[in-house]
């Protein structure tokens, strides 16, 4: 009976781990939305639902071919890139679009933030070099033809230079459709943010044009990738959509998962919150900056500019703007954040409408547990300033919370076997009084068990089960904390988000992770220094657990370091018990009922 309690609750442990791990290393596809369409090499997706001139009454209105107007046609035009102290954004005429973004305050590895931090060719660069996918803040006019598609993304616009009411430099761009719409985009940047402001100023040159048009805006065509070791995602498109009562509902999608076009429209309760391209750790996310831009977003699109390219997700908003019956400029205005997925930065510069996402990325099961450890660990690193230390502090923290629970099991299992080993002259009797009827042996058995009180403990494995969503929720955060990206530990140890590379094997090119190995060694003498059943079946259950370390050893030998340093903390602690503590304060026997 015990073996089998054994075997069950390994089972599910196991089912239980890797499930888990198979689902959030999988992102789980959104929820494709009506009127997907098949991509186009020429232009982006057309917008299925409110196609209207006039969007208030989602009246659809027939492509608008160019004839009594021609689209602007300038020189290409040189232009200084938009800057402050974390962000730099590399615009180009074409398009009126941005053809880089990088962050200052982040590299590609932790050797490069040490050494050349101020070398901008080492910051971290969100798109794609050379990309041909349509760069964020491009902009197609939504039912027009493919002529004035491509004019738009692909003809150069007139750029001039302004100073904003706030004294920030501001870039304009400036383009006449041959559709008969003067448009603007006008660009920004606040000291410190993040996030580039964006004004969209429309005005009408053809009286017969409607007072609305809808454009489709680029959040992002592209976004690199981040490594980080096996069980990490590829970059995505995301749509988050803001529903009554405060719930957001976030819509991922993997390259994978976009063989067509998914667009996710506004109803009369559900709102557009935003959406974008993302990785690991980093998003270009586009937003309504004020309530009228949020009323006037129509929809959202995700796609996936090329099948066999991960980085090629993209995702556009569908903004109705206003065009003024006489003839006057209205303004729209939005926000394209380009920067880490950081809920203490996104709070800080007033963009807590982007939580969802950094939220989603915390996981659904567990994501309040999630979030507490996350919490423990900047508090320890607050004290000790180091992550590597916190996450030793952490696992030393869940222990003694555990310890009780775990003394108690150790007491009821010290008083089980100590009838068990009292009883076991009597059972050996019955098994071979009865052995030909193992039918009439169970029952026998168990009558003579709840004879002298002598029934297994339940939740035997209570205290494992307990600390499996503290080692899920540690491998969750390992791969989407901002914080521990580059978290450097001792020695070569630089990077707790990556596997712990000390060396390569010459000649048949495999790395040695030195915390991996150890972990799996610690775990194995965790288990072989535990009392030895007086069970044949039992000491075999033993010898099984024996193979469970070489598992996740195996499982979690290219995962970061973090994992495999909380592991071995646990063991070691583990190991600390059995052979200090129990020592100096033995689990005491229990008096039982001698058999009859």
């Amino acid at each position: 009976m015990e073996a089998q309690r054994v075997r069950l609750t390994l089972l599910i442990a196991f089912v239980f781990t890797f499930g888990f791990f198979y689902l959030t290393s999988k992102p789980q596809p959104g929820q494709a939305a009506k009127g997907n369409s098949e991509p186009t090499a020429t232009a982006t997706p057309v917008l299925e639902g409110p196609t209207a001139e006039n969007a208030a009454t989602n009246t659809p209105v027939a492509p608008t071919e160019p004839q009594k107007f021609a689209a602007t046609d300038v020189a290409a035009t040189a232009v200084k890139p938009l800057e402050n102290d974390v962000i730099r954004v590399d615009l180009t005429s074409r398009g009126g679009s941005i053809t880089q973004i990088a962050l200052k305050q982040f590299t590609n590895s932790a050797v490069q933030h040490r050494e050349t931090a101020d070398d901008p060719q080492s910051w971290v660069h969100l798109i794609p070099e050379a990309s041909p996918y349509p760069g964020p803040l491009t902009v197609v006019e939504h039912g027009s033809s493919d002529a004035v598609s491509r004019a738009l993304l692909e003809k150069n616009w007139e750029v001039r230079e302004e100073t904003t009411p706030n004294g920030l430099r501001c870039v304009v761009f400036a383009f006449q459709t041959g559709s008969g719409i003067s448009l603007e985009k006008r660009y920004s940047l606040t000291p410190g943010s993040y996030a580039i402001d964006v004004e969209l100023v429309t005005r009408k040159l053809d009286d017969a044009l409607g007072n609305a048009k809808i454009f489709r805006v680029r959040a992002g065509g592209g976004i690199n990738d981040v490594v980080r070791g096996s069980m990490t995602h590829d970059p995505e498109a995301v749509i988050v959509t803001a529903k009554p009562r405060g719930v957001n509902e976030v819509s991922r999608h993997p390259v994978s998962d976009l063989e067509s076009q998914k667009t996710t429209e506004t109803d009369g309760e559900a709102k557009i919150a935003f959406a974008g391209v993302s990785n690991l750790y980093f998003a270009m996310l586009l937003l309504p900056a004020s309530e009228e831009a949020s009323a006037r977003t129509v929809g959202a699109t995700v796609e996936g500019l090329a099948a066999k390219d991960k980085h090629s997700t993209g995702a556009e908003l569908a903004i109705s703007l206003p065009l003024n019956a006489d003839r006057s400029s209205s303004s729209t205005k939005l926000k394209l954040y380009a920067g880490p997925k950081d809920p203490h930065l996104l709070s800080e510069q007033g963009l807590d409408s982007l939580q969802p996402l950094v939220e989603d990325d915390y996981g659904s099961s567990f994501r309040w547990i999630n979030k507490a450890m996350l919490a423990g660990l900047r508090f320890f690193y607050s004290l000790v300033g180091n992550w590597g230390l916190a996450i030793m502090l952490l696992t030393l923290l869940v222990r003694a919370l555990v310890f009780p629970i775990t003394r108690a099991q150790q007491v009821s299992m010290a008083k089980y076997a100590a009838k068990m080993k009292i009883l076991k002259p009597k059972l050996d009797r019955l098994k071979q009084e009865m052995g030909q009827d193992p039918q009439r042996f169970a029952q026998e058995q168990m009558k003579l068990l709840r004879e002298h009180g002598a029934t297994p403990p339940l939740f035997g494995c209570l205290s494992s089960l307990i600390t499996l969503p503290v080692f899920v929720g540690m491998f969750q955060i390992l791969r989407t904390a901002i914080e521990l990206r580059q978290a450097p530990f001792v020695g070569w140890i630089q990077d707790l988000s990556l596997p712990d590379h000390l060396f390569t094997i010459p000649g048949i090119g495999i790395a040695v992770n030195v915390l991996p190995i150890a972990a799996t060694a610690a775990f194995i003498m965790q288990i072989a220094i535990q009392p030895k059943p007086d069970d044949p079946q039992a000491q075999q259950q033993q010898k099984i657990m024996m193979v469970m370390p070489l598992v996740f050893g195996v499982a979690f030998y290219n995962y970061a370091a973090g994992l495999s340093l909380y592991s071995l903390t646990s063991s070691a602690l583990s190991i600390f018990e059995s052979k200090v503590i129990k020592k100096h304060w033995p689990v005491p026997g229990a008096a039982v009922v001698p058999a009859r």
